[in-house]
């Protein structure tokens, strides 16, 4: 249990801040080993709806990270923090509903469930070969 608790935040980490216009060359290592980390940490995570509530909460987390330039109260004055925190939760929103009707991030989870050893352990080249599956459609 405490290794999935570390995959989720080693995960949150690697994607929230391998953001692309911060540090350009770790987006692919973010979105290879941060995505991997995170479907691995939801493998411990019983019900499927369950699973749903991890997930908009991680990609929840990782949105405020990157668009952690939006609350600036010096020009905007508090109110911004409130826009910034509506807006998040909308992003959110939006992200689940795609996640939900079946974009890349769906479908690679989808294969990756589908296995049929996806109890054991993939193999890095595994899951960069099906995220490379799902992302071609």
């Amino acid at each position: 249990m405490i290794k999935q608790i570390l995959f989720f935040f080693l995960s949150l980490c690697f994607v929230a801040f391998g953001h692309p216009a911060w540090m350009p060359f770790l987006g692919p290592f973010a979105g290879a080993l941060g995505y991997g980390l995170f479907w691995r940490s939801l493998d411990s995570v019983p019900l499927s709806k369950s699973r749903f509530w991890v997930a908009t909460f991680w990609f929840f987390l990782a949105q405020l990270v990157q668009m952690s330039w939006v609350p600036s109260v010096k020009y905007q004055g508090f109110y911004i923090v409130w826009v910034y925190l509506f807006v998040s939760v909308w992003v959110e929103i939006l992200q689940q509903n795609e996640t939900i009707y079946g974009t890349a991030i769906g479908r690679t989870y989808y294969l990756i469930r589908l296995s049929p050893n996806h109890n054991a352990s993939l193999s890095l080249f595994i899951i960069l070969s099906r995220m490379s599956a799902g992302f071609s459609k």
